[in-house]
């Protein structure tokens, strides 16, 4: 009996985990992965729905994958996600060719619902009901290289952010135990992890729920102890609930990462206001500030929206001059989405298309100029180094200011044999706009 699978992840890094833990539960139900759709009885298709470009890549997707149906090349199609959870049981009629749909909370049973798709029936399931996080009692299936893991520490959000749909998707924070976390992470390393990346939709106000306080430094203090791991990096890191004791266990261990990625999104009160975010324009700069000063030799990382509905140039030459002011090491500049169900959607004043363009262009050459600069204070200096990909002439990196598939890369042009996953000390002798080129002076791992 054919039992190959072949699973396609969409979307974010904690999508990707909830990939993981879907094929970790069909892995130990005897199926077999596959890396390519041709000639398998299942595709899988986990799903984004978080902005229209994102929705659109989830339905250009589907269909790219049915049509291997009509070629008899595949038996059945499942889809899985945020996109089944946001549109509901009306994608049974709007896309036929597609065998099965699974919400986000259902993940456990995706044994279930396959089993069922192979034997005939048409199966959607999907509840309002969003509870479930997935604990030690599930083993995942990774996706990343065995050295680098993404590490989901909760799951919905506590937050009504007026544009963003998580809430309803996801349903209310809920934080996995300081035990359980711990427990997986020493699995992960035990397989050969070194490089951890912290993932929720808000990571500091991890434990709140569970402890009556934020325990984000708590957690990181344990992980810190697991021999084998060499960096710990903190992605999604909502600035409204960093705390004293945060900072310090960031500033003070060498294993974690001094790369901090902050959504701020914008610094016009105006536009906060209308975002509905609970941080204040001189919230975000003092936090900055604070960690400036804490912490020696920190990469910051954020999100800022461009085009927000009420943007006027006012407030968007506010958002460049804090551009100019914070010069982040990283900063990804995104056109306002309108969100159909977000309350945003149905703001007055909202901004053409060829407005957002114009504006993000503009942010987006700025923050170009910046990266560019702070790059050059890279040059001479010795930095370690993830090996992420071996080519004939040259090899692809990591330093612990870069998160995987998001930030720049160190291009290393080395006779030496590097291997994937090892760690190297490299000494940058150019700088490009947004990546580093350097030669390696001391191999560790």
């Amino acid at each position: 009996m054919n039992k190959k699978i072949y699973f396609l992840s969409l979307g974010c890094p904690r999508n990707l985990v909830d990939s993981e833990v879907m094929l970790g539960i069909l892995e130990k139900e005897g199926f077999e992965i596959v890396s390519e759709p041709e000639n398998c009885r299942l595709a899988i298709v986990n799903s984004c729905t978080f902005i229209d470009d994102a929705t659109q890549e989830t339905i250009d997707t589907i269909f790219s994958i049915c049509r291997l149906k009509e070629t008899e090349m595949l038996e059945k199609v499942i889809v899985s996600g945020c996109f089944v959870q946001r549109f509901g049981r009306k994608l049974m009629k709007e896309f036929p060719e597609v065998d099965g749909f699974l919400g986000t909370n259902e993940i456990p049973k995706i044994d279930k619902v396959v089993k069922r798709v192979l034997e005939g029936e048409r199966v959607f399931c999907c509840f309002e009901d969003k509870d479930f996080i997935y604990g030690k009692e599930f083993s995942r299936y990774l996706l990343t290289p065995n050295y680098t893991s993404y590490l989901k520490i909760s799951e919905g959000c506590r937050l009504s952010c007026s544009y963003c749909i998580i809430s309803k998707l996801r349903g209310k924070y809920r934080s996995r135990p300081i035990e359980d976390i711990v427990n997986e992470a020493e699995e992960l390393t035990q397989q050969g992890c070194k490089e951890f990346n912290i993932v929720g939709q808000d990571t500091t106000y991890y434990g709140f729920d569970l402890y009556g306080k934020v325990s984000l430094g708590r957690l990181l203090k344990e992980l810190v102890k697991i021999k084998g791991i060499q960096w710990i990096r903190l992605l999604y890191a909502y600035p409204a609930s960093f705390n004293e004791d945060l900072i310090d266990v960031i500033a003070g261990s060498p294993k974690i990462c001094k790369y901090i990625d902050i959504p701020v999104q914008h610094i016009s009160q105006k536009i906060l206001r209308l975002m509905n975010r609970t941080t204040r324009k001189e919230d975000i700069i003092n936090l900055i500030k604070t960690l400036r000063n804490s912490i020696k030799g920190l990469c910051l990382r954020t999100s800022l929206v461009v085009g927000f509905p009420g943007e006027e140039e006012k407030d968007f030459e506010e958002l460049l001059s804090f551009i100019k002011w914070a010069k982040f090491e990283r900063l990804g500049v995104f056109r306002y989405s309108r969100e159909e169900g977000t309350p945003a959607a149905s703001y007055k004043g909202q901004i053409s298309e060829s407005v957002k363009d114009k504006r993000f262009k503009e942010a987006f050459m700025l923050q170009r100029d910046i990266a560019e600069e702070l790059n050059k204070k890279f040059l001479g200096k010795k930095l370690k180094v993830i090996i992420d990909e071996v080519k004939a002439d040259f090899s692809l990196g990591r330093t612990e200011f870069d998160a995987p598939e998001a930030d720049g890369i160190v291009y290393i042009y080395e006779g030496r044999k590097l291997k994937p996953g090892s760690m190297v000390e490299v000494q940058i002798i150019d700088t490009l706009e947004y990546d580093l080129v350097g030669q390696v002076r001391n191999q560790f791992l």
